[in-house]
C-alpha cells in the first residue's frame, strides 16, 4: 500500500497514473503517444483522469526514470498496476473469508436460539396442559361441593333440639349420664 502525500506536495517523480493511462500510453499512433498525461500542481491524478471522474486503479510510476516511449517501461508500469490489482483482490478475498466465518457463527447462534425457542415452546405447552388439568380438577371439586350442598339440603331435619340426657335411654345407657 502506498502512502500518498497531499496534492501539490508531490514530487514530479511520483505521480499517480491509472490503468486507463497505462493502456493509452502503450498505444502509439504514427509513432506518437495516443495519450499524454498532464498533471496539475493541485492533483495527484492527470487532468484526463480527473475529467473522467471514474474510479481507476492507481499505480505509482517514476516518470523521471521511465521513458513513456519505451515499451519496456510501459510494460513494467502495467505489471506494477496489475500487481496492485492482484493485491487488492487478495485483500478482498481475505475479507470475504472473514465474512463467511462470521456468517457461520451467526448461523450457529441462530440455530441455538431456535432450539432454545423450541424448548420454551415445549415448556409453555406443558405448563398450559398443567393449567388445564388444575382447572379441570377445580371444576370437579366445585361440582362435588355443589352435590354435597344439595345432599345436605335434602336431609330432613327436625325442629326440636335434643337436650342432655334426653334420648339416652333409647341408646341403652340405662338413664345414667356421664356428664351431669
Amino acid at each position: 500500500m502506498t502512502l500518498l502525500t497531499p496534492p501539490g506536495a508531490l514530487a514530479a517523480a511520483f505521480h499517480q497514473i491509472c490503468m486507463r493511462c497505462v493502456r493509452c500510453a502503450a498505444k502509439l499512433e504514427d509513432g506518437v503517444l495516443a495519450h499524454n498525461c498532464v498533471w496539475s500542481s493541485k492533483s495527484s491524478k492527470c487532468k484526463y483522469c480527473v475529467k473522467q471522474k471514474a474510479l481507476c486503479v492507481l499505480t505509482i510510476v517514476n516518470l523521471k526514470s521511465a521513458n513513456l516511449k519505451d515499451p519496456a517501461a510501459i510494460k513494467a508500469a502495467y505489471e506494477e498496476a496489475g500487481w496492485a490489482l492482484v493485491s487488492a483482490i487478495k485483500g478482498l478475498t481475505t475479507a470475504v473469508v472473514g465474512l463467511k466465518e462470521d456468517m457461520g457463527k451467526l448461523l450457529a447462534e441462530q440455530t441455538y436460539a431456535a432450539s432454545l425457542l423450541g424448548a420454551v415452546d415445549k415448556s409453555t405447552m406443558m405448563v398450559g396442559k398443567e393449567v388445564n388439568f388444575v382447572a379441570g380438577a377445580v371444576a370437579k371439586v366445585e361440582k362435588a361441593v355443589g352435590k354435597l350442598a344439595g345432599a345436605v339440603a335434602a336431609v330432613p331435619r327436625t325442629s326440636e333440639k335434643r337436650k342432655r340426657g334426653q334420648g339416652d335411654e333409647e341408646e341403652g345407657n340405662g338413664g345414667s349420664s356421664a356428664i351431669g
